[in-house]
C-alpha cells in the first residue's frame, strides 16, 4: 500500500505514514457526519452522535500516537531525516445523502485500516501492541456499525 504522502517517505515509514493519512481521514469524516445527525434533548451518551464524537476523539489519539512513531523512523533507509504525519487532504470529503449509506462510508474506511494494519503486523512488530489495540477498537466500530444498518 503507497499512498502519494509516501512518495517522498520510504522503506519502514511507508506504511505507517499511510496509516496515519487514512486515520486523518476518518477524523475529518467522523467530525464531519456528526454535523448531519441532531442531538436529541435526552442524549444518553448511546447515541449514533455520540458514537461519532467519541471516535473523533479516538483518532485525535491515533493520530498523536502515530505521529510519534514516524517521527522515530527514518524518512528513508539510511537517511538521517526523521519522518512526520503527512497530513495530506484526502481526495474527498463528500458524504453519500442516505444515511445507511454514511454509516457504510465509515465501513469501508475501517476495513481499510484493519487490512492495512493486518499487512503491517505480518511485516513486522513495531508497535505491535498498539497496532493490535488499533485493530480490535475498529473491529468494534464496525460492530457497532453493522448494528446501526442492521447488516
Amino acid at each position: 500500500f503507497r499512498h502519494d504522502a509516501s512518495r517522498h517517505i520510504d522503506g519502514a515509514a511507508t506504511p505507517w505514514a499511510a496509516l496515519a493519512n487514512l486515520r486523518y481521514r476518518m477524523l475529518l469524516i467522523y467530525l464531519m457526519h456528526s454535523f448531519y445527525i441532531e442531538s436529541s434533548a435526552d442524549a444518553s451518551g448511546h447515541s449514533p452522535r455520540a458514537a461519532l464524537v467519541s471516535w473523533s476523539f479516538g483518532e485525535m489519539y491515533n493520530i498523536r500516537t502515530l505521529s510519534e512513531i514516524l517521527m522515530n523512523l527514518p524518512l528513508s533507509p539510511g537517511s538521517l531525516l526523521m519522518a512526520g504525519p503527512p497530513f495530506e487532504m484526502p481526495y474527498t470529503l463528500g458524504l453519500p445523502a442516505r444515511s445507511a449509506d454514511r454509516w457504510r462510508s465509515h465501513r469501508d474506511l475501517l476495513m481499510a485500516s484493519v487490512e492495512l494494519v493486518d499487512a503491517m503486523l505480518a511485516q513486522d512488530t513495531l508497535q505491535e501492541t498498539y497496532l493490535r489495540g488499533l485493530r480490535a477498537a475498529d473491529r468494534t466500530a464496525l460492530d457497532q456499525i453493522a448494528t446501526l444498518i442492521g447488516a
